[in-house]
């Protein structure tokens, strides 16, 4: 009968555990974050690699990030600064980017890995 009494009170902590992971499951902001996950839709620059973007530094030679990395998606002037976009991604009204601006003097003068809203 003790046997019986705590297989009893493992069944319902399992019953609960599984309840609260169905509750946390059926979530609204879940079902959005495990939806991203799965359809990921980012679009990356053809040599394009995490780790050649993590070594891209403040000051260093535009030709050196083209070495590393590949030519961008997609180049656009802006404030006499070149911007290289090297990834995107839209979600719903965000876009996620990874870009590197080249100042006038030819050399990386920031980069960013952000999301930004429309």
């Amino acid at each position: 009968m003790k046997t019986l009494g705590k297989r009893s009170i493992s069944i319902a902590r399992a019953m609960l555990i599984v309840a609260g992971v169905a509750m946390v499951a059926a979530s609204p902001r879940f079902l959005v974050d495990a939806f991203r996950f799965v359809s990921d839709t980012t679009v990356y620059a053809p040599g394009y690699t995490e780790a050649g973007f993590e070594s891209v530094r403040l000051g260093m030679k535009r030709a050196e990030v083209l070495s590393r990395l590949g030519p961008p998606l997609k180049t656009r002037r802006e404030a006499g600064s070149v911007v290289l976009s090297y990834s995107g991604t839209r979600v719903d009204s965000s876009y996620w980017m990874r870009i590197i601006v080249i100042g006038p003097d030819e050399k990386v003068a920031e980069v960013v890995a952000d999301w930004y809203q429309d």
